[in-house]
């Protein structure tokens, strides 16, 4: 008689609580949205946006949160360095009127670009053009489920702005972070920024006009010259002057302490400051061509007001101070 054994063997394998994971060289991104100032007006002062976004660097693919759950090896957030280069062709982080990156001088905006990762300290720091930040930033699991960690700052000054021809102003940006368990993983995302410059126009260096002592003997006539910046594409502008003391025939005149006494003078207008009295200056307003590359017209006058009071005018009226206020109104065209 023969007998046949079967022998059956099970096995089971046990691990000790953990569960296995792959390993992973994650760096990654997520979408920074577009940095949109709107449009600015003299006087808004400096323009800052800040953008919050999500910089995943660890050893896991995996959506985790922290702390994350129990696995072998440990999943374990990695460092990681940041950087944000201009994609247009200057060196430098620029906006540029109508997004052309050929535009020079104050048809582009100078911005300052900063970083920071709001789990490590909170500390800003300003970045060059396309070079990676020296911080050590510790990044987060994928998706950064425990909330998004990194963030951009971009800023504009007063003065820039204020010396910005009129318009629309773009730039394209590409952020950049490199990390991951083996250190040299990068992973980038481009955005946008924009920003319009509303018209501005400006008086500079325009003081009162002294007419001296009238003593007999002749005609009084003086100039005033001033800078008018006007930050359209052609600089020009209208400008009116007006007087509580003009009347309906739009004659000017000096008035006494008292108003018991009156001299008519007449005023004139000019677009530059060479020979010669310009546009006589009634209700209208007047055509100018001003500056439209520096708002103090680079330190150069660019329009003069002359003042014309006649000898026999002067001559009838007693002895006395005799002044007039001028209200100059430039408008952009």
């Amino acid at each position: 008689m023969k007998y046949f054994r079967l022998l059956l063997v099970l096995c089971l394998a046990v691990e000790s609580g953990y569960a296995i994971a792959k390993l992973a060289d994650t760096m990654d991104i997520s979408r920074i949205a577009k940095f949109v100032f709107g449009t600015w007006a003299y006087g808004d002062g400096s323009q800052s946006l800040t953008e919050t976004f999500c910089a995943a660097s660890s050893n896991y693919n995996n959506g985790y949160t922290d702390p994350p759950p129990v696995k072998n090896p440990p999943a374990v957030h990695e460092p990681y360095e940041f950087k944000v280069a201009d994609r247009n062709t200057p060196t430098g982080y620029f906006l540029y009127l109508d997004s052309d990156d050929t535009n020079t001088g104050n048809a582009k905006l100078a911005i300052q670009v900063e970083h920071r990762d709001t789990k490590d300290g909170n500390s800003w720091e300003t970045l060059s053009d396309d070079v990676y930040d020296s911080h050590a930033h510790l990044g987060q699991f994928t998706k950064c489920k425990n909330g998004n960690n990194s963030q951009v700052r971009l800023s504009i000054t007063t003065a820039e702005l204020e010396q910005a021809r009129a318009g629309p102003y773009g730039g394209t940006f590409k952020a950049t972070g490199r990390g991951g368990s083996s250190g040299t993983k990068e992973k980038s995302q481009n955005f946008l920024a924009s920003i319009t410059i509303a018209s501005i126009v400006r008086i500079n260096n325009l003081s009162d006009v002294s007419l001296g002592t009238y003593a007999g003997g002749g005609d009084i006539n003086v100039e005033e010259s001033f800078c008018v910046y006007s930050n359209n594409d052609t600089a020009s502008y209208d400008i009116t002057i007006t007087s509580p003391n003009q009347d309906v025939s739009d004659n000017f005149f000096l008035v006494n302490g008292a108003a018991t006494d009156s001299v008519v003078y007449t005023l004139y207008f000019k677009d530059n400051v060479t020979p010669g009295v310009g546009t006589q200056v009634t209700t209208g307003a007047i055509s100018g061509t001003g500056n439209n590359t520096a708002n103090d017209c680079g330190g150069v006058d660019n329009a003069k007001i002359s003042v014309n009071v006649l000898d026999a005018d002067m001559s009838v009226v007693p002895a006395d101070s005799y002044s007039d206020t001028l209200t100059v109104l430039i408008s952009p065209q």
